[in-house]
């Protein structure tokens, strides 16, 4: 029976690194058409081979057809007598928090089937993939192996991404910006601002070398295609979170050093955009000197002034979650201006989730939140090596994803939703040492430590 138990925890884990892959991937098809997902996803992952014609199949679209697996290996290994599940934490009760108020404010929606199909449904698929992942993650080995997973799949779907953008394949609704599985360039944007800081820290943490490659060669490929993102806000969020990163891992004179060469840069920059041939990318940064008369800017502003106006009406439980409740709300009561453009969402994910949720999800986020950087930043002081580097990058990566929520709603996209949730079940899942075991890790010396999560 142990043997059994041990097997089906271990399928487990490996079917939740498929998610994982697949999450970072997007779509992945053989010889079958979908207009719906091709009209969202580049082309990159959709193969057609005459030769395999009878062969037709798509995995990664839908993650609730991969969770409704998981979910079974899970219940399978608690029959066998498994013990696998997630320490409890603030975390956890965050998490549980959000779904009741997200699940209350759908009973009261008057639309329930739009909230149910564009903003309940995708985040309980995404709080079951949290809590596996917290569940079944907890030995160190195993989230490395989840990171090095997401950087694998993540880089695959970044260089199929360049190399779409080396042939003049742009995202077809703005061009000259980079196509990857997330599909808005600022929804790849956010998933970068998580990946990031994390990569970066394993890279800078006190580790051996050979282990600094695969995160070095991820944060390279990942600032590259930020850059080609073209999305300001993502640009503004990870410098807030790379901020953030410096103070938490350097020393004093390091910090000195960072920021002279930071003003240095702000100051060729400013240089470089006056001078020589005007290209999109200057255009973009130019932006910054005139964001009150964008007219991007202006929409947004509208768009927030009719998300406020929701919260007013419904405070307390908002009007059901999912972007679709907002797109029928604008267009039904509280549309005021034309911007000449379909409705999406608030472009502000505060209150977009005022708006779905009401006062008590966002209560619930922020304790959610909250109760995440506190475990990270307390984390971070008792370890070392790798599970220091891991914290102080995750908490770098959700400050900066924090910063991105003032000026774009990236949990709307379910993909992201998906990374977002990922990160906070590894963060969720218990450190690598148990907690008897704690008092005495905390006893060593720093070398010692190192060593020991090394």
């Amino acid at each position: 029976m142990k043997k059994y138990r041990s097997f089906l925890e271990n399928a487990l884990r490996i079917w939740l690194l498929l998610i994982v892959l697949l999450a970072a991937l997007g779509q992945v098809s053989l010889n079958k058409g979908n207009p719906a997902e091709e009209s969202l996803c580049p082309p990159s992952f959709r193969f057609h081979c005459p030769a395999l014609a009878g062969w037709r199949f798509s995995a990664g679209g839908k993650p609730a057809n991969l969770l409704y697996v998981a979910g079974g290996l899970y219940l399978l290994a608690w029959a066998a007598g498994s013990r696998l599940r997630p320490r409890p934490s603030p975390i956890i009760l965050g998490a549980a928090l959000l779904a009741a108020a997200s699940t209350v404010a759908w009973l009261l929606s008057p639309v329930p089937t739009l909230s149910w199909k564009t903003g309940l449904a995708p985040l309980l698929v995404n709080l079951g993939i949290f809590y596996l992942v917290a569940s079944a993650f907890a030995r160190k080995s195993w989230r490395k192996a989840l990171l090095a997973v997401f950087a694998a799949g993540l880089s695959l779907d970044s260089l199929a991404g360049l190399l779409l953008y080396a042939r003049g394949t742009f995202f077809p609704q703005t061009a000259q910006r980079i196509w990857l599985s997330f599909g808005h360039p600022n929804s790849t944007g956010a998933v970068l601002v998580l990946t990031i800081p994390v990569a970066l820290a394993l890279v800078l943490s006190p580790r051996p070398a050979k282990r600094k490659t695969i995160p070095g060669l991820t944060a390279t490929l990942c600032l590259i295609v930020l850059f080609l993102t073209f999305s300001r806000t993502a640009w503004l969020s990870l410098l807030g979170g790379l901020g953030l990163l410096a103070w938490l891992l350097l020393r004093p004179r390091s910090r000195a050093i960072l920021v002279a060469a930071a003003a240095l840069l702000g100051l060729l920059l400013v240089w470089g955009v006056n001078v020589g041939p005007q290209n999109y990318w200057k255009e973009r940064v130019k932006t910054f000197t005139s964001l009150g008369k964008d007219p991007n800017v202006q929409k947004r502003l509208i768009y927030w002034d009719a998300a406020w106006r929701m919260i007013q009406a419904r405070p307390v439980f908002g009007c059901g979650p999912g972007y679709e409740v907002f797109v029928e709300a604008y267009q039904r009561r509280f549309k005021r201006v034309d911007t000449g453009e379909p409705v999406t969402a608030p472009h502000n994910g505060y209150l977009s989730l005022g708006v779905g949720t009401g006062l008590i999800g966002l209560t619930s986020f922020f304790f959610l939140l909250g109760s995440t950087l506190f475990i990270l930043l307390r984390r971070r002081r008792k370890l070392a090596g790798f599970e220091r580097a891991l914290a102080a990058g995750a908490t770098a990566s959700l400050i900066g994803f924090l910063i991105g929520n003032i000026a774009d709603d990236p949990l709307l996209n379910e993909r992201v939703a998906a990374v977002f949730w990922l990160l906070l079940g590894l963060i969720a899942a218990p450190v690598a040492i148990d907690a008897e075991d704690e008092d005495a890790y905390n006893t060593l010396s720093r070398e010692k430590r190192e060593e020991a999560d090394v």
